[in-house]
């Protein structure tokens, strides 16, 4: 007669094991399905060219300012979203760049790239010219090319050839 005690003891210690385990595993469900039906969110992106015999000015999200030369060209997202701002540009451009040491500006060009806290710079760097030239105004820059990292100064200019970066 005790057998039925403890097989009745033993369903009821199972459903309670059961009961408490069947919470957590309904909110992993649905914490997975979620998650798989969640997408980032899609960034759009500008393009600004400006005409021949023109110059363009435009002020970026950040209140950045950016005067593109003529046949010059600026691609950057309609929100800097992410921990970095970043552009890439082809031609030559004038930046005044917003400072935020949280979120640095990035400028990128055919390999180059540029990282600025804050700061004023001419960036000439055409689509196939073998020598890009940046022209510090104020602030500092980090130009890296190639595995290359140079920090410029201002009224310095760094040129950016096949051979590495050379600092005028």
């Amino acid at each position: 007669p005790q057998a039925p005690v403890k097989r009745t003891r033993l369903i009821t210690y199972c459903r309670r094991i059961a009961a408490i385990l069947l919470l957590p595993a309904i909110i992993a469900v649905v914490a997975l399905l979620m998650k798989k039906d969640y997408q980032a969110p899609l960034i759009a992106f500008n393009e600004v060219t400006a005409p021949y015999g023109t110059v363009s000015t435009l002020t970026l999200p950040d209140s950045s300012k950016v005067w593109l030369n003529a046949g010059s060209t600026l691609k950057y997202p309609t929100a800097f979203t992410s921990n970095i701002r970043e552009v890439e540009m082809s031609g030559e451009a004038y930046f005044e760049v917003h400072a935020d040491k949280e979120h640095p500006f990035i400028v990128t060009s055919e390999g180059t790239s540029i990282k600025v806290l804050g700061t004023k710079f001419d960036m000439k760097a055409y689509k196939g010219d073998p020598c890009k030239r940046i022209t510090l105004v104020e602030g500092s820059l980090c130009v890296s090319h190639q595995g290359e990292e140079r920090i410029i100064k201002p009224n310095q200019q760094a040129l950016i050839l096949d051979k590495g970066i050379h600092i005028k």
